[in-house]
């Protein structure tokens, strides 16, 4: 029953019978926050939406909430390796048995919902899961959108985030950014701040700005603009890689001032397969989920700008329901080489129908189509080791896989190959 609720396709939100169906998931919700004691708590909520970033500015306040001692409940997607990492509290992932227990009960609180959806499913595991753990804040992150998701079911949250909006999972959220952030915005509450970057895009800006004096009784939007002297200014280290993160850094630091929570914390927060780099057998190898085009394109002129004259080979994937030829064509522009993989996720694009995206200019730079990512890795780490020994003029020893907690500054001795694998969250996750 959960993989069939994996499996149900999502419907453009948009149409007028969502409205009467997300009034039917609020009223189940709304009882499971009841049945699960949560509404009779003074829990706090921090609510985040948005295109990108969501997921680090979600443990980016998990971190300093847990590290300023109190408990916190956090609901984040997709996972990597297994579900159980969507629910956590404080750093601990839900336990086996109590996941499958409560997982039988939300099958049955759901069965006979034909809008459930496996993101239901373990949004009432977690929602029981941290009435049961007596939690005093929960950090929700919204699936699909916002202004329909099954997270925004709490009236009056203690404050909302919404990051960086870009085109993405059109199908589903409308063809333009005004549209995706009139969704996004539907997180957006009376009386309450909701948190965001001045640097989004202008007609994004202008939509949360009009939701935010719709929603009335005070709710404000705080415009952050995110700086390296904003955290410095804080005493807040920066604990994830790249410049993106400095972003998501800052309106986690702006959520954290409004809940009055030191920003001591932040320094534990760890979020995998974002700039995440490996070392193998010498090569350095960076996992990034990014998977649209403005993410995609942000991410090579990072990498770039830390490898120097290396060289970059790219191990590229993609979902069906992503933005798969723009991201296609940055990467041929942009890397040295390319080997265009498949994740095992049932969504995944097929590396040929991908490969058919590539500029015919760029064609040559293609080395390889087809293979999974763990697959594909384990040759082109062979061949960059190689590579980069005859760059250096020495033989390069194998080492042990070595795992970093983030990717800090990346400069080769010498100019040799840097690995990045990206496109895909799920394609990252099975390459690490």
């Amino acid at each position: 029953e959960l993989f069939a609720a994996v499996r149900k396709p999502s419907r453009h939100l948009g149409a007028q019978s969502v409205q009467a169906e997300f009034n039917q998931r609020l009223e189940v919700f709304q009882s499971v926050l009841r049945t699960s004691g949560l509404a009779a708590r003074p829990v706090r909520y921090v609510h985040v939406a948005g295109t990108k970033g969501k997921g680090s500015v979600c443990e980016m306040v998990r971190a300093a909430i847990d590290g300023a001692g109190y408990k916190v409940g956090v609901y984040t997607s997709p996972h990597l390796h297994s579900a159980r990492e969507r629910i956590r509290v404080g750093q601990r992932l839900i336990p086996r048995d109590d996941f499958a227990r409560l997982g039988v009960e939300a099958l049955r609180t759901l069965r006979g919902h034909q809008w459930a959806v496996f993101f239901d499913l373990l949004l009432v595991v977690a929602l029981r899961y941290f009435g049961e753990q007596q939690v005093d804040y929960i950090v929700l992150e919204t699936g699909i959108g916002g202004r329909f998701d099954s997270t925004n079911i709490i009236a009056s949250p203690a404050v909302c985030v919404i990051t960086s909006i870009s085109l993405d999972h059109q199908a589903i959220l409308g063809d333009t950014l005004r549209d995706i952030a009139w969704q996004k915005a539907g997180i957006i509450k009376p009386g309450v701040a909701t948190i965001t970057s001045s640097r989004q895009h202008p007609d994004v800006l202008a939509v949360l700005r009009e939701e935010a004096r719709a929603a009335g009784n005070g709710s404000s939007l705080v415009e952050v603009t995110p700086s390296r002297d904003m955290l410095r200014d804080a005493a807040a280290h920066q604990p994830l890689a790249g410049d993106v993160q400095v972003e998501n850094a800052c309106l986690a630091l702006a959520a954290l001032r409004r809940l009055r929570i030191p920003p001591r914390g932040l320094g534990s927060a760890y979020w995998p397969c974002r700039l995440e780099q490996l070392h193998l057998e010498g090569v350095p190898v960076i996992l990034d989920g990014a998977h649209n085009g403005d993410s995609v394109d942000k991410l090579l002129q990072e990498v770039r700008s830390r490898i120097g004259g290396g060289q970059l080979w790219v191990i590229f994937g993609a979902g069906m329901d992503k933005s798969a030829r723009d991201m296609t064509e940055l990467v041929a522009r942009g890397a040295d080489a390319v080997y265009v993989a498949r994740a095992r996720h049932f969504r995944a694009l097929s590396a040929e129908a991908l490969s058919e995206y590539v500029p015919e200019a760029y064609r040559g730079k293609v080395r390889r189509i087809g293979g999974g990512a763990a697959e594909v890795l384990d040759e082109v780490v062979r061949e960059a080791s190689r590579t980069s020994a005859a760059a250096a003029g020495a033989d390069v020893a194998l080492g042990r896989t070595e795992s970093m907690r983030q990717l800090r500054a990346l400069r080769p001795r010498q100019p040799g190959v840097c690995v990045l694998v990206t496109g895909s969250l799920f394609l990252a996750a099975e390459a690490r």
